[in-house]
Formats: structure tokens, sequence, C-alpha cells
């Protein structure tokens, strides 16, 4: 029933949170919502880099929201303890709502003009 999950991955740093409680978190969520997987990754963490290099993240804690096809759908800075927001938003992704096609060609539109 639940094969087409949104997916988040969840960029912090254990200087300002204890993984132990992330861990506790994300298990709350997900046993509330099976159709939403957490990946907990710690910027702190040498082999996390790439990562958190390719999903352009320079502040914690991020959230990055991915569609079940790998789309990234949104983006946010705020605390895994913000369950309503993450909850509203994979509402939203599960909806189809997002990623808005229209916001995104207009992301793309506003970036290649500052590359000019």
């Amino acid at each position: 029933m639940y094969d087409k999950k949104v997916e988040i991955i969840y960029f912090y740093s254990n200087l300002q949170e204890d993984e132990s409680e992330l861990s506790n978190a994300s298990k709350k969520i997900s046993q509330k919502r099976r159709d939403i997987n957490i990946h907990l990754i710690n910027v702190d963490d040498p082999r996390n880099e790439e990562l958190a290099q390719l999903y352009e993240v320079d502040i914690v804690p991020t959230l990055i929201f991915l569609t079940p096809g790998g789309e990234v759908a949104a983006r946010l800075s705020v605390s895994l303890s913000a369950e309503e927001v993450i909850q509203e938003i994979a509402d939203k992704i599960s909806a189809g709502e997002l990623p808005n096609p229209a916001v995104e060609e207009k992301r793309r539109e506003i970036l290649e003009n500052l590359k000019n």
C-alpha cells in the first residue's frame, strides 16, 4: 500500500542536535506516516560531504523532500520536530501538488538570468 513513499533527507550537525533524539523523532513520524521514509545525514561526518554538496546544503538543519520518483519537491531549514510542517508538505507531495512545475520553471528562469 505504501510503495510510493515520500523520502525526506534530514541534514543535521552533532554540534546542534543529538542523534538519539533525532532518531526517536524520525521513528515517531515514520510510525504515524508509513508513507514517509526519513534519512538522517550528519554533515559532520566526512562520508556525507558529497551528499551535502549534491543537495547544496549550506545551513543545518535542512530538510530535503523527494517525490517517490526522486525529484526534489521542497527544501526547508526547520527541525525534525516540526511534525505538522513535515506532514503538510508530505501530503502535498502525495497529492501531486509539489513540486509545482510553474514554480520550478520560474526558478530555472531566474537562475539562468542571474548567470547572464
